[in-house]
């Protein structure tokens, strides 16, 4: 897998230790500027929540997305965590988000704009067997995968 790094991204991860983020796009990790659309495209795709927690969105707009500033929580407000800017979600792409918050088996990931206002969010009631997924992958409803797809397209039945 080839890795692409920018620096204000890689200055982010720096500053910010308990973050780790990536964007995932055919098979590259990078960052970079694209056309700023409205934001509301960008949503919960995937969410594994044992043994390792991690929140995948999804862009499927046709122009990038910078999504610094943009918060992602639990059931617990307090625990959100502050995405950096500039994180560019390309179109078509993935935003891979691993919080230093626990997501328990019965909780929530909640997706908001820097205003508070909740882009997306999904809850659930146990750990899933690999992770919720959206089928079809950005667009349908959350389902209990029982293959993880961190990062790529979800795999649906």
């Amino acid at each position: 897998m080839a890795r692409i790094r920018a620096p204000a991204f890689i200055m982010a991860l720096i500053a910010s230790p308990l973050l780790r983020a990536q964007v995932t796009c055919n098979g590259l990790i990078f960052t970079d500027e694209f056309e700023l659309p409205l934001p509301a495209s960008v949503l919960i795709n995937e969410i594994a929540s044992d043994p390792i927690d991690w929140v995948e969105l999804y862009n499927p707009g046709n122009a990038g997305i910078d999504i610094g500033g943009w918060s992602i929580s639990d059931n617990t407000p307090d625990h959100a965590e502050v995405l950096p800017a500039p994180t560019i979600v390309p179109a078509g792409c993935y935003f891979t988000f691993h919080p230093s918050f626990g997501l328990g088996s019965a909780d929530s990931a909640v997706l908001r704009l820097p205003s508070f206002e909740i882009v997306d969010s999904y809850s659930w009631t146990s750990h899933p067997v690999a992770s919720y997924s959206r089928c079809p992958n950005g667009s349908g409803p959350f389902s209990n995968a029982v293959n993880a797809t961190e990062g790529s397209e979800n795999s649906c039945p």
